[in-house]
């Protein structure tokens, strides 16, 4: 039985190696070699490369159409569109001067900040010009860098308005509240939804709105065949006067039936631009508008892409609207000074090292260091996938953090497998251990909350590191 659990303890681990070094396929889908359920590492900019841009604030003139109602600006609209368009080019500026400001600067700022890090970039560099506003951004070139490149200049806003007369605003940004991304599954697929939550007042207004004007008109019901035999045959024992006021009374119900047909209806703008029209089934009691999110799907990749593109739009509107319309001056790819070459050097070095130290480990202990090995072996393939699936970001320092993370917990095993035997022994050198790492797991907690990306991955890549030595070292090494 003890032979039996621990060849099974083996199998797990070698399980997990195989996952840590190669992958976790799903052999259903094709192609296979698309579809490894372990995340990537995700790498600094230093090992990418990365994206260089410069957002300007925008010197554009409105443009008006022929009601002198806004329609875009010339940032959107040269003169050949403006003419074939019957538009006109006002002498107004989207960012009037008196709105050319340090405070809106940095207002701005900080808001493509917060949208940066909700969307996901991690290692940025942002700085600003206080005399033009101008800001110089860099963020490392990966997936989702054209997605939030598309949308940092976005405005941000949100607007309700009647469809017919858009000068009538019913709600504004000041009644928005927060934006969530919701899923919806059904036999026919999963739909996405973007949840818009309005605040008190915006509730308030929702409900009116929604159960009176702007409240969809049900259709009027066809008379039945019985009714209207019964209407044909009493229509003649009318006489011509009452007729005549019948005709007239049924006037009067299909000019109301007509103004009921022509229904109100509401359009929502987001960052400016139209996004629905419609008008309310039910009245809306919770403050909440739901929008569907691209097309109901079976596939994991469409749903995927479309919940990321809802993510981002909920991201630009959460984050406050942006005081100066700003526009994308410049947007280039910077290659990494760190070559891919020699970061598989290093990797190979290491590599190299820990074998000959692992080999040594088995000559000098036998079997009890072929066990010591696999396990060893397990811990690195584990610390790989929660580096992986903890999204931490690695960096040069930050590989340098794991090689010094290796070294203890092969230090840790080197100690602890000559006194296994011995629980009361193993457990106090166990604990001698403990309180040499804590100074180490202490730092590398506080280096993970700063604001340096280099201090922030080594902090990263030791805290989970020597968190998973510890655990890992008492729940599988001493059980082999």
């Amino acid at each position: 039985m003890k032979t039996l659990k621990l060849v099974a303890k083996v199998i797990a681990i070698i399980i997990i190696c195989l996952i840590g070094f190669v992958g976790f396929y799903l052999p259903w889908k094709k192609p296979l070699e698309m579809n490894n359920a372990i995340k990537d590492f995700t790498l600094s900019k230093d090992f990418t490369g990365y994206r260089e841009i410069i957002l300007e604030v925008s010197d554009a003139n409105k443009v008006l159409d022929s009601n002198d109602k806004v329609v875009g600006d010339t940032d959107s609209y040269d003169d050949s569109s403006i003419e074939s368009n019957s538009y006109k080019k006002s002498d107004e500026k989207v960012n009037s001067s008196e709105s050319l400001n340090v405070d809106n600067y940095e207002k701005a700022k900080s808001i493509i900040e917060k949208r940066l890090q909700e969307f996901g970039v991690q290692d940025y560099n942002l700085s600003m010009d206080k005399q033009t506003g101008t800001i110089y951004m860099q963020i490392p070139e990966n997936d989702i860098t054209d997605r939030a490149v598309s949308n940092i200049t976005e405005i941000g806003s949100v607007e309700l308005k009647d469809s017919e007369d858009v000068s009538k605003v019913l709600l504004t940004s000041e009644n928005f509240q927060k934006a969530q991304v919701l899923y919806s599954s059904t036999s026919t697929g999963t739909a996405v939804y973007l949840d818009l939550q309005f605040n008190k007042d915006g509730k308030k207004v929702l409900e009116d709105i929604s159960q009176n004007e702007y409240k969809k008109v049900e259709e009027k019901e066809e008379n039945s065949e019985d009714e209207k035999s019964e209407s044909d045959s009493s229509e003649e024992e009318k006489t011509e006067d009452e007729k005549k006021e019948e005709n007239s009374e049924e006037k009067d119900t299909d000019e109301e039936a007509k103004e009921k047909e022509e229904q109100k209806q509401v359009t929502l703008y987001i960052s400016g631009n139209s996004i629905t029209t419609t008008s309310f089934e039910e009245t809306i009691t919770d403050g909440k508008i739901g929008l569907r999110m691209g097309q109901v799907s079976l596939d994991p990749k469409t749903i995927q892409d479309t919940a990321d593109s809802a993510r981002t739009v909920a991201a630009t509107l959460n984050n406050g609207v942006m005081p100066l319309k700003y526009n994308v001056e410049d947007n280039k790819y910077v290659q990494s000074e760190i070559k891919t070459s020699a970061v598989r050097n290093i990797i190979i070095v290491v590599s190299v090292v820990i074998g000959l130290l692992l080999i040594y480990m088995i000559i000098k202990f036998k079997a009890k260091g072929i066990l010591a090995t696999i396990s060893y072996l397990g811990f690195v393939s584990l610390y790989l996938i929660i580096l992986r699936e903890f999204n931490v970001t690695i960096t040069m320092e930050g590989i340098l953090g794991g090689i010094i993370v290796l070294g203890l917990n092969y230090l840790a095993n080197l100690k602890l497998i000559q006194i296994n035997e011995d629980n009361k022994k193993y457990y106090q050198t166990y604990l001698d251990i403990i309180m040499k790492l804590i100074p180490i797991f202490a730092i590398s907690k506080i280096f993970v909350f700063t604001n340096i990306l280099a201090l922030s991955s080594i902090g990263m890549v030791m805290f989970w590191g020597i968190a998973l030595s510890l655990a890992y070292n008492v729940l599988v090494t001493k059980h082999l």
